[in-house]
């Protein structure tokens, strides 16, 4: 099986996910620390205007999770019915 590694990540991408992609449950660990990080900033800092960024910032991580999950959730139903077709010419 052919791996190739991905850039600015340690998930190693084998091109066979089966309804598990690396690349994206990296991308869902990412945004998550994101969001952990920006909101310990934002706790320690009492600057409005800082604030108001950072809250910003973690709406925006919050969107890219929900798009995330959604590509996470259509990619699976298409392995799930790949798998299904290549199920059917096993028999």
């Amino acid at each position: 099986m052919k791996e190739n590694v991905m850039n600015n990540s340690e998930a190693r991408c084998a091109q066979s996910c089966r309804g598990l992609c690396a690349a994206i449950d990296a991308a869902l660990q990412r945004e998550k620390e994101t969001i952990l990080q920006y909101a310990s900033l934002r706790d320690k800092c009492q600057y409005p205007e800082v604030n108001s960024m950072l809250n910003e910032l973690i709406l925006q991580c919050q969107k890219s999770i929900l798009l995330i999950e959604d590509a996470k959730s259509f990619l699976k139903s298409k392995f799930e019915v790949l798998e299904q077709i290549q199920d059917s010419f096993d028999l």
